[in-house]
């Protein structure tokens, strides 16, 4: 069981795997999240510029063409420093540079842990 509580936050998810992306949307929708998807990193960068000021935190894959979601974490920060920025990948953590990301989480992960690892970050 998990008391856990994300609210009513616009989210920026970015993953390049159609199955994954689908299915984050849906959990986090079942939060009463509000979700911003995309399935690059140029597509979240652009969905990033349309919603900047509503996002209220970003899930991105580390591991995806055209650069991963570290690279897009540093463009993100660099507009919006306050925005908690999380990222996922099938790698271990050790692999991935993720020293300024609010969050990881290592796939596969369960409903819980995603939920979890989002709301102790979140304020």
């Amino acid at each position: 069981r998990r008391d856990a509580e994300l609210g009513r936050r616009v989210v920026l998810v970015v993953d390049d795997e159609t199955v994954v992306r689908r299915l984050l949307q849906r959990l986090l929708e079942a939060e009463g999240c509000e979700v911003v998807a995309a399935g690059s990193p140029s597509e979240g960068w652009a969905r990033f510029q349309e919603r900047r000021d509503e996002l209220g935190f970003a899930l991105l894959d580390v591991t995806m063409p055209e650069g991963g979601g570290a690279a897009l974490m540093e463009r993100i920060l660099a507009e919006r420093p306050d925005l908690p920025v999380f990222l996922m990948s099938g790698y271990s953590r050790d692999a991935v540079p993720a020293e300024r990301a609010a969050g990881f989480l290592a796939k596969p992960f369960r409903y819980d842990d995603l939920v979890n690892v989002l709301a102790e970050a979140l304020p």
